[in-house]
């Protein structure tokens, strides 16, 4: 091989050296290239997946989906998952506050015989006498609030209507106090305890908008009642066929119920005691009896001395009575015996026995009435309510000290009482050295009253006997003695009042009454046109959980 043959051969060699070293290279360079393209993938789907849980979390919790779901739809107003539950979840406790309001501690009881209600299981799962659910029942209530919540809402805005500052300051401090709430509880801030009440997408910024409508529609209503008035031919006009209802009535009564005659009886398997037909006709004919001779009676005394000489009541420590009844309205007697009692022809000590009827639906769906025993009613007077109402204002000075027990009941000694109502007797000393007028009263009691009516100079208007006042208070205000000016100090449960006469009230407290019920009805039919020119559906409800206890629901 010649020399130049020779470094050709080297070339070639070196070239073929370096080709495969660059092959190598790259095929080292693409395999790195790939495992980079490769970690880059992985770590991009990590990433994803990162954004992706946190994303879903924030979604859920801010409600995203809620807020642009619509739950209903009210007139043109759409409403989506978040303003929905605010109803939804308010109808609720509204409703279970108003049963509690009327049974106190009782109340999961009572729901549950006279609802067929059961407090500690999902109202979703619960149905009513007409096939639906408790859960629809306050979805429908929730959706007619907002309905009506709306259409008052457009009418007052249009009108240029908007809050009093005072109604404004109870948003904010009701806005406030769920501030202190959610801290309370252990939530990072209001939106978190709002979603924890009412779900995902709820915020102080839409909360406070529902309860500036809701607000704005209430104090709307409120304002457009007071300002119904009538004259006193609208007044009589209205009487004239109802006189009745506006009349009260004092009697006594006296209830005899058969199943008190019965004797001990037998026991079935079960534990219920059965009687014959022959023994249940027997204890029928005996209550009768026994009623007929008590309505022979001329008086009350020689009533109450017919019960006690009942055998049924022989036996008996302390012989009953017949129940006195003061000053019952017409509309609250039980129609048992308020035609009788109304006649106008009735006298002082008129008497008579009224069957105590029931009527039920036996096995075949027939209505069947029974005889469960009888009233024994004693008539005594008629008032016919036309008696002004009474102004009165008052200084309240509190016991102060006491001894409170375990139950929360504080009993205050001889000495805190007195000390309180020597307070009382110098604020009066103090009145009457001074100008003793009703001016001077008013000062006196915005400087020193400790009753939340201080504001108003303790004013209290159109009290009458059927006002919801402590015995002590009421009486002093109703007195028929009572002249303008009067001013003296008296004790209730609350403390010592210094009370003062500030006058009648214009209207008497039969025209109150029928004002009352005047302003009733065009204020429900001015609401039924309003509320009723609105229309309300419902859109897409299945993001609100309707799987609610009603006992959990309660904070």
């Amino acid at each position: 091989m010649s020399a130049s043959s020779k470094k050709k051969l080297r070339k070639e060699q070196n070239l073929t050296a370096l080709t495969e070293k660059q092959r190598a290279q790259q095929k080292e360079a693409k395999k790195l290239k790939a495992q980079s393209a490769a970690f880059l993938i992985i770590m991009l789907a990590v990433v994803i997946t990162f954004v992706a849980v946190i994303g879903i979390t924030l979604y859920k919790n801010i409600g995203i989906k809620e807020r642009m779901t619509i739950a209903a739809v009210v007139d043109e107003h759409e409403l989506n998952t978040v303003e929905m539950n605010y109803y939804f979840k308010d109808a609720i406790n509204a409703t279970y506050s108003e049963w509690y309001s009327s049974y106190g501690e009782y109340t999961d009881q009572l729901v549950s015989w006279t609802l067929n209600l059961d407090t500690t299981k999902p109202i979703d799962e619960q149905t009513r006498d007409d096939g639906t659910t408790w859960a629809d029942y306050f979805m429908d209530m929730a959706l007619e609030n907002a309905k009506s919540n709306y259409a008052i809402y457009d009418l007052a805005t249009s009108e240029g209507y908007t809050l009093s500052e005072e109604d404004e300051a109870a948003i904010d401090e009701n806005i406030e106090y769920m501030g202190m709430y959610a801290q309370m509880y252990g939530f990072n801030n209001i939106n978190k305890y709002l979603q924890a009440i009412y779900g995902a997408g709820s915020t102080q910024k839409s909360y406070k908008e529902y309860m500036i409508r809701s607000s704005i529609a209430q104090a709307y209503y409120d304002d457009h009642y007071e300002t119904l008035k009538y004259e006193d031919a609208d007044i009589r006009a209205y009487e004239e066929d109802k006189y009745t209802n506006y009349s009260s009535y004092n009697f006594a009564l006296y209830h005899i119920d058969y199943n008190t005659y019965l004797p001990e009886g037998e026991k079935d398997e079960d534990g219920n005691v059965t009687h014959t037909s022959e023994q249940i006709g027997a204890a029928k004919d005996q209550a009768y009896a026994d009623a007929e001779a008590l309505a022979k009676a001329t008086n009350l005394d020689e009533l109450n001395a017919a019960i006690a000489a009942l055998a049924i009541n022989a036996e008996k420590e302390t012989a009953p009575t017949a129940t006195e009844s003061k000053n019952v309205l017409f509309t609250a007697l039980p129609e048992t015996y308020s035609e009788w009692l109304s006649d106008s022809e009735r006298k002082e000590n008129d008497i008579v026995s009224i069957p105590d009827e029931v009527t039920e639906e036996d096995e075949d769906g027939n209505e069947v009435t029974s005889v469960n025993g009888y009233y024994v009613i004693l008539f005594q007077s008629r008032e016919e309510n036309e008696g002004k109402m009474s102004n009165v204002r008052h200084l309240l000075v509190k016991f102060a000290g006491g001894t409170t027990d375990d139950e929360g009941n504080t009993t205050y000694s001889d000495e805190d009482k007195a000390a309180a109502k020597e307070k009382a007797e110098g604020y009066l000393k103090t009145w009457k050295e001074g100008a003793a007028t009703e001016e001077s009263f008013i000062e006196l009691v915005k400087a020193h009253s400790e009753d939340t009516s201080a504001e108003t100079g303790g004013l209290f208007e159109n009290i009458n006997r059927d006002s919801n006042y402590v015995p002590n208070f009421l009486s002093w205000s109703i007195d028929e003695s009572r002249k303008e000016g009067d001013c003296e100090v008296i004790e209730t449960e609350y403390g010592y009042h210094v009370m003062y006469y500030s006058g009648n009230s214009e209207l008497s407290y039969r025209d109150f009454l029928i004002t009352n019920d005047l302003r009733t009805e065009d204020l429900e039919a001015w609401y039924n046109e309003v509320v009723g020119a609105y229309t309300a559906v419902f859109g897409d409800l299945s993001l609100i959980d309707t799987h609610l206890i009603l006992s959990q629901q309660q904070g």
